[in-house]
């Protein structure tokens, strides 16, 4: 199913829209088509650490900077307290689509497209976002930059605190405090730069519509950079687990998961009943 920019061609339908996807342990990843967070349960990374409990919001976010024939371009959105909304990047994105139950965008920027995908391994606490560029007429520099946190679901946390940043292979691992879990935020190709900063006072709409606590401060514990030829990918992996399964692999995986659910429907079953079956599997979880 694919949505037309007409609708979301506005904040406020931007930010109205919304995507899941879940890995059956209890951990989730979801947000906005806009990619602004509007509630404190929005994230890339919630994992469940007992399953199906204890579930924390590690990476809530990856902001992703374009550099692209001299013109620069932010792809992603926030709103922050005070009503300001920046970057603005749903005006740039040309359609957002449900493949199978996933989350698909596809932004224009110039003559090229770059395509944005997200999804969880089944079983695990691992959340992929895989980057293609396409119908481009020259390579594409991308910078990406993941937004960490450590608390509880249902809570909000304020900046200020020191998390340890350890280098890693193609990337890093997060250590909130001496009793947290490690998560590793890693991307298969490109180079990694420790940066570490606090971005404060993102404003979660939807948490005062329910008269409760709406900000709260973000920390980035570095840059990812890479440039893209046509038709290249490069995908970034949040993850608490100690191993996971390389992207193209994972992806494979998914996929053919998401069709056997399908095929599991009656024949000749509409096309709502087919979404209503992968949107139902997103609520089944086992216990550890």
């Amino acid at each position: 199913m694919t949505f037309p920019r007409t609708d979301f061609a506005s904040a406020s339908n931007a930010f109205e829209r919304e995507w899941l996807v879940t890995n059956a342990l209890g951990g989730f990843a979801c947000g906005t088509v806009a990619q602004a967070n509007t509630r404190r349960y929005h994230g890339l990374l919630v994992a469940s650490l007992q399953p199906p409990v204890q579930r924390v919001l590690m990476v809530s976010k990856v902001e992703v900077h374009v550099r692209y024939r001299d013109r620069s371009y932010e792809l992603g959105s926030n709103e922050f307290a005070g009503g300001t909304i920046s970057p603005r990047g749903f005006e740039v994105l040309s359609a957002f689509e449900d493949d199978e139950g996933l989350p698909v965008w596809t932004y224009a920027c110039a003559d090229a497209r770059l395509e944005q995908r997200v999804w969880m391994a089944d079983g695990r606490n691992t959340t992929y976002v895989r980057f293609q560029l396409q119908d481009a007429s020259a390579a594409m520099d991308l910078e990406l930059r993941p937004l960490c946190t450590y608390r509880d679901y249902h809570s909000h946390a304020r900046g200020g605190w020191s998390l340890e940043v350890a280098d890693e292979p193609r990337g890093c691992r997060v250590t909130a405090f001496s009793a947290a879990r490690p998560y590793r935020v890693l991307t298969d190709r490109g180079d990694f730069q420790r940066e570490p900063d606090w971005y404060w006072n993102f404003y979660h709409r939807a948490e005062a519509e329910r008269g409760l606590d709406a900000t709260e401060d973000l920390f980035r514990p570095g840059t990812f950079r890479v440039r893209l030829e046509p038709r290249d990918v490069v995908t970034l992996i949040a993850t608490a687990e100690s191993e996971f399964d390389p992207p193209a692999t994972a992806f494979d995986r998914e996929h053919k998961r998401r069709r056997s659910l399908l095929r599991a429907t009656p024949s000749g079953a509409p096309d709502w009943i087919k979404r209503l079956t992968l949107a139902a599997d997103q609520f089944i979880v086992r216990r550890s």
